[in-house]
């Protein structure tokens, strides 16, 4: 085979010996060993000059047009700027399997007996592409495209000397993440937060466990591992928490908002990761929901709640050594399920967006610029909002409001019109019951995606973004019983985003790393 007798280095096109619309198929003796044929996305008919017009050094996602569902992006374990002298040291006959094999598990025996030697070698590839459009009020388009290349090889020798059996496995990180550890935390885990609460630069996490009233604290063990949990009481049902230093000693503070009797708790951290006991503050009827920000611009973080009985948002002005004024009380829609503190009309002023559970509307509250706001202003959303995220999506600069609709089994988008206004929203289908949601740069392209986790059908989507704040089709992840909060950090310090999920039934926390 004389397709890849050169160098890492040496360009594509001195490498290839036809011309730049000779279809591969003339080129390409394509066997399960040619590497550039296992990766390729083309049919065999399609010209070189189609897909391989670029440079040895030139990045993968210059030369393959990589999208989510694109194979190379599946199998290569390096990232879209990766360049290709990096990633294709293979000889000509070193299949892509070789090239990309991430761990390895080798036995070796002893054993006297007679000279003979058996080399089997097995390889498997399975490819399926599933594609449905729906067009209704609102359009969606769901692609899934799975690929998954096994590798196994068994090499026996035997002598009169001594016999050595070796047995490779080979595993893949086929999508972003590896799949889910789990960590035990309290009965009723509801919400979590993930910071570094010790001051070891490692970010630990932290969970508000609603059945056993208690806040569950795993350190970081620094490698993305997690010891097992300490836990403070809190008062009935924390279901909601928030961990900012709320006393500006520099050490983070735990925030819960407790359901019954509904309060706000604050548990002072002691400066070496554990915790004062809980005082709390009045809130409205039934806290579902809180964060921490300043308000009123005083550099003093102020508490934000939402209260679903009341059809309110409390917000608890800072004193300045981590206690809080009463609350004072804005009229939200119907049964507010979640809150975010974000400024949307660009003032520099941070605006209260909540999530209306039972109205299907998304409320936003913007600042007066001292602390207290005017009246909501609704946009409609699915049914049953549940929680929502704000983050610029399409890269305008203009906070974008995304929602996770429980009931209508979608996730909207509801981009900003650049004074805090939004479009009319657009729904991107998901898994059954979605409640949570968080928004971050899940593939390092530097777009926002989207990740949403499922209540009933125990699973998370990711959305990779198309750069206009337009979504691909979900990628899904197997979660716990019930997922009801994600957070995106990188929990074992490699500069890539992991994701961590609390799962309410089985009480437990899911941490996927990154690839």
């Amino acid at each position: 085979m004389t397709v890849m007798s050169t160098t890492a280095t040496t360009p594509i096109t001195t490498v290839m010996t036809a011309t730049s619309t000779t279809p591969i198929a003339t080129v390409m003796t394509a066997t399960s060993t040619t590497p550039i044929a296992t990766v390729m996305t083309a049919t065999s008919t399609t010209p070189i000059a189609t897909v391989m017009t670029a440079t040895a050094t030139t990045s993968i996602a210059t030369v393959m047009t990589a999208t989510a569902t694109t194979p190379i992006a599946t199998v290569m374990t390096a990232t879209a700027t990766t360049p290709i002298a990096t990633v294709m040291t293979a000889t000509a006959t070193t299949p892509i399997t070789t090239v990309v094999t991430i761990p390895t598990v080798t036995s070796t025996t002893a054993q006297t007996t007679t000279t003979s030697t058996t080399t089997t070698t097995k390889t498997t590839t399975t490819s399926s592409t599933t594609t449905t459009t729906k067009t209704s009020t609102t359009s969606s388009t769901t692609t899934t495209t799975k690929t998954s290349t096994t590798s196994s090889t068994t090499t026996t020798t035997k002598t009169s000397t001594t016999s050595t059996t070796t047995t490779t496995t080979t595993h893949y990180c086929v999508t972003l993440f590896f799949n889910q550890t789990t960590y035990a935390v309290g009965d009723g885990a509801q919400s979590l937060a993930v910071v570094d609460v010790n001051m070891d630069s490692k970010p630990d996490i932290i969970v508000a466990n609603a059945n056993s009233n208690t806040v569950s604290v795993l350190l970081n063990r620094g490698n993305g591992t997690f010891l097992n949990q300490v836990t403070y009481t809190a008062a009935d049902e924390p279901v909601s928490i928030a961990v900012v230093d709320v006393n500006m000693d520099t050490k983070p503070d735990i925030i819960v908002a407790n359901s019954y009797p509904s309060s706000v708790g604050v548990l002072l951290n002691k400066g070496n990761g554990t915790f004062f006991n809980e005082v709390t503050y009045a809130a409205g009827s039934e806290a579902n929901a809180v964060a921490v920000v300043d308000v009123n611009m005083d550099s003093k973080p102020d508490i934000i709640v939402a209260n679903y009985d009341s059809d309110d948002v409390s917000v608890l002005l800072n004193v300045g050594n981590g206690t809080f004024h009463n609350q004072v009380t804005y009229t939200t829609g119907t049964s507010p399920a979640f809150v975010a503190v974000v400024d949307v009309n660009m003032d520099s002023k941070p605006d209260i967006i909540v999530a209306n559970y039972g109205s299907d509307t998304v409320g936003v509250l913007l600042n007066k610029g001292n602390g207290t706001f005017l009246n909501q202003v609704t946009y409609a959303t699915g049914s049953g909002p549940a929680s929502v995220a704000v983050v610029d999506v399409n890269m305008d600069t203009k906070p974008d409001l995304v929602v996770a609709n429980r009931n209508s089994n979608n996730v909207g988008v509801l981009l900003n019109k650049g004074n805090g206004t939004f479009f009319n929203q657009v729904t991107y289908i998901t898994d059954s019951e979605p409640i949570p949601v968080a928004v971050a740069d899940v593939n390092m392209d530097t777009k926002p995606d989207i990740v949403v986790g499922n209540a009933v059908s125990n699973t998370m989507n990711v959305f990779l973004n198309r750069g206009n704040g337009t979504f691909f089709n979900q990628v899904t992840y197997p979660t716990g019983d019930d997922p009801l909060l994600i957070a995106i950090v990188d929990v074992n310090m490699d500069s890539m985003p992991d994701i961590l999920v609390v799962n309410d039934f089985s009480s437990t926390v899911s941490v996927f790393l990154h690839c």
